[in-house]
């Protein structure tokens, strides 16, 4: 090789790699997950009425009262008008129709705060909407705390999963966690094995009080709650991923599933989907 070819083929090496480099470059620029902004009030869910597919953040900020968001998918030949017209029919202690998929969303942070939940979303109409009953076993939606999300064919490539130390497995009627919840923040990589649709609401108890404590407020919904909700994933279909995010400080906690069962109608805690746990 001539020396004074060296120089030339240096540089063409060069610049081929930095066009090699310049897609992954914007790939990564590219692979972040989409962030809906929903907030919740007396009775209003605000939220952006068209994202983008793929890897999607959704963070519910509630001013006002306990609400949640529950994120469903309305299958093929189905509208958001059927959607609606369905919800007026809906029984609490029965499942949605089939062509509803439950996808998930966040479940109700204390007010002011914020809960973190991650769902891979593909196009398609979706309804946001609120069955939390408190104070007046009223379920939200019945009062117009519901919206339509129309979900579109990404430009960019979707971002990959997040990162999670955590690992809950929601079965028939219970809790798989692990390793067990420690002080700090957390992603919790929550995955549906059941046969049923199924949640998680986490909440701190307040010193002193207990599951029977929860048990008592429930049944009157009278007074503060004896604890403080964290948030957590509204019910999520057979086969479904979550990603939540948690904070977690020293104290005792409780896990709660409300979704009603198939079979009878009886809220799954009613069947043991219930945990009672502490973080020393």
């Amino acid at each position: 090789m001539r020396p004074s070819l060296l120089p030339c083929i240096v540089a063409s090496a060069l610049m081929a790699c930095a066009r090699a480099e310049t897609p992954a470059a914007d790939s990564a620029v590219a692979a972040t997950p989409n962030v809906v902004a929903i907030t919740a009030s007396d009775f209003a869910l605000a939220a952006p009425d068209t994202i983008p597919s793929g890897l999607t953040a959704f963070h519910l900020v509630a001013t006002s009262g306990v609400h949640h968001a529950m994120v469903v998918k309305i299958g093929e030949g189905k509208t958001y008008a059927d959607f609606l017209e369905a919800a007026k029919s809906l029984d609490p202690t029965k499942p949605f129709p089939s062509w509803l998929t439950e996808i998930g969303g966040p479940n109700p942070p204390a007010p002011g705060d914020t809960t973190i939940v991650m769902h891979d979303v593909t196009a398609g109409t979706y309804a946001l909407f609120c069955v939390v009953d408190i104070p007046d076993r009223v379920p939200h939606i019945a009062k117009g705390m519901v919206r339509e999300l129309t979900v579109v064919p990404a430009s960019t490539p979707s971002a990959p999963p997040p990162a999670s130390d955590v690992a809950m497995t929601l079965v028939d009627y219970g809790f798989d966690v692990t390793p067990a919840l420690t002080p700090g923040e957390h992603v919790i990589k929550v995955t549906n094995t059941a046969q049923q649709s199924h949640e998680f609401f986490i909440a701190r108890l307040d010193s002193g009080k207990t599951m029977a404590d929860v048990g008592q407020w429930a049944a009157t919904y009278t007074g503060p709650f004896p604890g403080k909700a964290l948030g957590g994933l509204a019910p999520m279909s057979p086969g479904g991923t979550a990603y939540v995010r948690v904070q977690i400080t020293p104290g005792n906690y409780i896990l709660l599933c409300f979704v009603p069962d198939a079979k009878d109608g009886k809220l799954h805690l009613e069947h043991g989907m219930a945990k009672e746990f502490t973080v020393q």
